[in-house]
């Protein structure tokens, strides 16, 4: 019994330790979300500095001098900076932090399945010292002893730990409709934002949902579909008619609910647009799809001045189906994220 309370205390221990490591990098979520190098680049690590404060402890000294404290400073004369500590994090400890800061709106498909989560524990041969099965680990040391007649011994054959396996049923299935603004007042400015707002959603409904289909549509005056390539990197000029993306986006939206599938649209743009009389028809394409769709994000990148017109007459819709934020620098995408996922936090 003893062992046991032993073995769960240094469990605890382990896992308050990687607690207060993700709240450090917590810390910095601001400026990571929107970190080219996490998003886009080749290199899957981002170096982290953070302050940390070292105890003292003691430590034997030469014969006569006794024991020695060794402060927490080193070098010449005293200095009042804290310590810092270099970390390489991972995409996906960034984002378990995130899974962890937001939730998911409830988005089934028509077809009305969830989605189900069963957490079973089981024994595998690697693993942290903290989650050893001790007396599994025993017991096998056991076995393999009398079947060699050698005295006990504890292998590395014989060491099972802990694990949790997390195991789904069968997915929803999930379309984004992404829609991106290209005309001329979409510079690159524009784009990196655009870019890092859609990574972080699209990676978050898929560690939650699994697989999805992503359809990549642009649009200025006309509206088109193109590959993912294309939708982060084509550069257009002239005038934006919104509404010409919102009816292709309508026709994806109906074909998704007539096969069973649920659709996340997201449409990012500068909100310049051609005039009222489009901007109020592109309203009423919105409503129109809202009840064949599960989420409308109107995502305004808007670095200077108010929000547009057309940002303003989309407000009017009052469907909960319906979400309108606003990105205007790298330091408001996790700001915009944590609306739309609804962060506790936020």
């Amino acid at each position: 019994m003893e062992d046991y309370f032993l073995e769960r205390s240094a469990e605890r221990d382990a896992a308050r330790h990687e607690e207060r490591l993700r709240a450090a990098l917590s810390g910095f979520l601001r400026d990571l979300v929107a970190e080219e190098a996490i998003i886009g680049g080749d290199e899957h690590n981002l170096r982290v500095a953070y302050p940390v404060l070292r105890e003292r402890r003691l430590r034997f000294a030469d014969a006569g001098r006794g024991i020695l404290i060794e402060g927490p400073g080193t070098g010449n004369g005293a200095g009042d900076a804290p310590g810092e500590n270099v970390l390489d994090w991972l995409r996906e400890e960034i984002a378990q932090v995130l899974d962890r800061r937001w939730k998911l709106p409830e988005i089934a498909p028509p077809g009305g399945r969830g989605v189900q989560r069963n957490d079973a524990e089981s024994l595998a041969r690697v693993g942290r010292w903290a989650s050893l099965a001790r007396r599994e680990s025993m017991r096998l040391a056991l076995i393999r002893s009398r079947a060699h007649g050698c005295p006990v011994s504890l292998t590395e054959e014989d060491l099972r730990f802990r694990c949790v396996a997390s195991q789904r049923a069968p997915a929803p299935d999930i379309r984004i409709i992404a829609l991106r603004d290209v005309s001329g007042s979409m510079g690159d400015e524009k784009k990196q934002l655009c870019r890092s707002f859609f990574y972080w959603v699209t990676n978050f409904i898929r560690r939650r949902y699994g697989p999805l289909e992503i359809v990549y549509v642009i649009h200025h005056t006309e509206a088109q579909r193109v590959s993912e390539e294309e939708f982060f990197r084509r550069a257009e000029s002239g005038g934006t008619k919104v509404s010409a993306a919102y009816r292709l986006a309508a026709e994806y939206g109906r074909e998704s609910f007539g096969r069973g599938q649920q659709s996340i649209v997201l449409h990012f743009t500068d909100g310049d647009n051609w005039g009222d009389a489009d901007n109020r028809l592109a309203r009423d394409l919105v409503q129109g799809m809202l009840p064949m769709i599960g989420l409308f994000a109107y995502v305004e990148v808007r670095p200077h001045g108010r929000p547009s017109g057309l940002g303003s007459t989309l407000s009017e819709i009052t469907d909960p189906r319906f979400r309108s934020l606003r990105v205007t620098d790298r330091q408001s995408v996790l700001g915009a994220l944590d609306q739309l996922f609804g962060a506790e936090d936020a």
